[in-house]
């Protein structure tokens, strides 16, 4: 009797066991399920937000790249202004100083400045061209040489015509003369072969008279202006 007692007893205390408590577990097995379930559900945030943290740093790390990318960037066409063909300069334009001048022989002579560099073009017969180098070529390059603008002017003076010069001129008209003295005076004596196309007597020449502009030369004895050659 006793154990019947006893087996009816242990029946009931199982039935206490699988009845629903408060919590709504029906045994102390379905609560540690249930506990194992929420304790999995608590770790799947933490996973979860692993990996957005992951995520978030590799969106952190993004701007940095696009920043550093955006740095070069600028940087490069910093330095384009610096290039090799940037700094070149274009050459300036060219221009015309003067296109031919009044004066025989010579009236070809003409001056330019092309590249910063100054450019004559004189007359093709030589003895015109002996005249324009001497009347422009030579103080300008005396004068690229740092000889002040006096000292490059053509040395002037006046002398006495020792002989007729008869040949008029429509423009002023250099003659190659050699130079003498008589009595105390300056005589300027013009040199045959003085013809534009002929060079023999340019190693003679030692002026230029200055003969005006007109129908007829100058008479001997005339008072002509006359440049002196060095």
């Amino acid at each position: 009797m006793a154990a019947i007692i006893r087996g009816i007893r242990q029946n009931e205390s199982a039935d206490k066991l699988r009845q629903p408590d408060s919590m709504g577990y029906s045994s102390q097995l379905d609560y540690a399920d249930n506990t194992q379930h929420s304790n999995s559900m608590e770790h799947a945030p933490y996973s979860e937000s692993a990996d957005n943290t992951q995520q978030s740093n590799s969106m952190e790390h993004a701007p940095y790249s696009e920043s550093a990318d955006n740095t070069q960037q600028p940087n490069s066409m910093e330095h384009a202004p610096y290039s090799a063909d940037n700094t070149q300069q274009p050459d300036p334009l060219p221009y015309l100083l003067f296109d031919k001048v009044a004066m025989r022989p010579g009236s070809p002579t003409s001056a330019a400045v092309i590249n910063g560099k100054l450019l004559f073009a004189l007359s093709g017969n030589p003895g015109a061209c002996f005249v324009g180098f001497e009347l422009f070529v030579r103080p300008a390059l005396l004068r690229l040489q740092g000889v002040s603008a006096e000292a490059c002017a053509p040395r002037m003076m006046t002398a006495k015509l020792a002989s007729n010069f008869e040949k008029g001129s429509p423009h002023e008209r250099f003659v190659r003369t050699r130079l003498f003295s008589r009595e105390g005076e300056l005589y300027a004596d013009p040199l045959a072969f003085n013809k534009s196309s002929m060079m023999a007597s340019i190693p003679d020449a030692e002026g230029l008279i200055r003969l005006p502009a007109g129908p007829s030369g100058a008479a001997s004895g005339s008072v002509v202006n006359v440049i002196l050659l060095d």
